[in-house]
């Protein structure tokens, strides 16, 4: 029996590990600075956010301070050197601006009534479809004033 040639092309080795280019090698290093500058630009931004300031015991503290003083108020209650643990204090302030009372107005807000205030068809479909859901959205300052004023001067669906 004759033996069967191989008809598929090869257009090199498979298997083979060939050695990296030398300008592959400074394009990768290229792409790793890139991503840790990216992500030491993230964590800074984190730590501003986070390290707002909160009042505590009568003085103004960053929250790592406040979090690394109740680290220490745990250990010492864990360890037997203190019978008092409060994590009540203090409690953080978590302010929405997307109250009920705003979804309901832009759920009730008609066509009709947002055009006369200055509200288009896409930026009203794009808030009722945000205020119909359950996640917290934003709403831009300029649209939210155009909202309140509505509330007071323009007929509202439903009413």
């Amino acid at each position: 029996m004759p033996a069967k040639k191989n008809t598929r092309r090869s257009f090199g080795p498979r298997s083979e590990r060939s050695e990296p280019r030398p300008d592959q090698e400074l394009i990768d290093d290229q792409e790793f600075q890139r991503k840790l500058e990216a992500k030491q630009r993230f964590l800074g931004l984190l730590r501003e956010r986070f390290n707002s300031a909160v009042g505590y015991n009568g003085r103004a503290f960053k929250w790592d301070t406040v979090i690394d003083q109740k680290t220490d108020e745990l250990s010492r209650f864990l360890i037997g050197k203190s019978r008092l643990l409060d994590f009540s204090e203090p409690s953080p302030i978590l302010d929405r601006y997307d109250n009920a009372e705003t979804r309901n107005r832009i759920l009730s807000l008609s066509q009709e009534s947002a055009r006369k205030i200055g509200i288009g068809k896409s930026t009203l479909h794009h808030l009722r479809r945000n205020a119909r859901d359950d996640r917290s959205f934003a709403v831009y300052s300029k649209i939210g004033k155009k909202i309140e004023r509505a509330n007071h001067t323009i007929e509202i669906r439903g009413s």
